[in-house]
């Protein structure tokens, strides 16, 4: 937690390997959707996210499911908040996670980590793979990163924000949400009345240490206006972020496409877009895509048709899995920046 070691948890799903057949194989760090803000949802508490976990093993793969800071799934409360859509705390949990797979590993002789990792995540997951992709040759440098998967997943932050504030809903809740605690985790709490109503920020904070999904309606938010400052909603609204520009920052450098920090690497990167998501815009993921491939990213792109936002990542999972064993087995990435459908 900037700097300071805190408590995390993580679930680990383990292949069995054939007898008396050492398995040396790849971990796929796994990393879960938007399950809520606090301790009693997270991720490895989800029994679809065990599922997932198992069937990573039965490919042969190690799989670590890490928790997001401030969601311990067991062992206690350890009394931080979630950052929700922090690249760099999602990006710690995750690569601390591969670590201490590796510190189990030492014990079990029939299955040992080649230091081959795959990142795979979807939706609030795939914005982690983004994150913990761009540091990975800065935080976990003695691992090698052989491909990304992310899927229905928010590389422009600042993009999908102008789509989200033009009315209440799933996305504009997440939005506001992430107001809280990238303000938090940045050092800019202080400021938060600037963009979000000084009501509405005070009882979110509180909500979203102890429930997993706060109801906006508890706090009379019926509207953006109810949520958001006059001004600033128009400002972003307009596309413009005038007078606003710190904030947009923010957004700016947990975003994929924005984001200052070197990449490092030119590990292949596969999207999931679904044309139906109500939560993540294509049209701004396809735009965000293309100057991700003018910055040098070797990224496949797939989209699916008529899928909705949890449909693009189920619907596709075949097309995934085949394009993981082809970039273990180090075959040309052909459609790197060809959208296909």
């Amino acid at each position: 937690d900037r700097g300071v070691e805190v408590e995390a948890t993580a679930l680990v799903g383990l292949p069995v390997p054939p007898a008396d057949a050492p398995l040396h194989t790849p971990v796929v760090a796994f990393l879960a959707g938007t399950s809520g803000f606090s301790e009693g949802c997270a991720g490895s508490l989800s029994d679809a996210n065990a599922l997932a976990a198992i069937v990573y093993a039965t490919q042969g793969y190690v799989a670590v499911l890490p928790d997001y800071l401030g969601k311990a799934g067991f062992g206690g409360d350890d009394g931080l908040a979630h950052p929700y859509i922090v690249s760099e705390a999602a990006a710690i949990a995750t690569w601390d996670g591969v670590r201490a797979v590796n510190d189990l590993l030492k014990s079990r002789e029939a299955v040992t980590h080649d230091q081959r990792v795959i990142l795979w995540g979807g939706s609030q997951g795939g914005h982690a793979v983004y994150a913990a992709d761009r540091f990975a040759t800065h935080y976990a440098p003695e691992f090698e990163l052989v491909a990304s998967i992310a899927t229905v997943a928010p590389s422009d932050l600042v993009g999908q924000a102008v789509v989200a504030m033009q009315g209440l809903g799933a996305s504009s809740t997440g939005l506001l949400a992430s107001f809280i605690t990238l303000s938090q985790w940045h050092g800019l709490w202080d400021r938060i009345t600037e963009v979000v109503q000084s009501n509405v920020a005070t009882w979110l904070s509180e909500q979203m240490t102890s429930v997993c999904f706060p109801a906006l309606s508890d706090v009379g938010v019926e509207t953006l206006e109810d949520a958001f400052q006059p001004a600033f909603l128009e400002s972003v609204q307009a596309g413009s972020w005038e007078g606003y520009e710190t904030w947009r920052c923010l957004f700016a450098e947990n975003s994929a496409r924005h984001q200052t920090l070197p990449r490092g690497h030119d590990t292949p990167l596969l999207t999931v877009l679904a044309t139906d998501d109500t939560l993540i815009d294509a049209t701004v993921e396809r735009t965000s895509h293309a100057a991700m491939c003018d910055a040098g990213y070797a990224l496949s792109e797939l989209e699916c048709e008529q899928a909705n936002h949890v449909q693009g990542t189920a619907w596709s999972v075949r097309e995934q899995f085949a394009w993981i064993r082809a970039r273990l087995a180090n075959e040309p990435l052909e459609d790197a920046c060809s959208p296909t459908t």
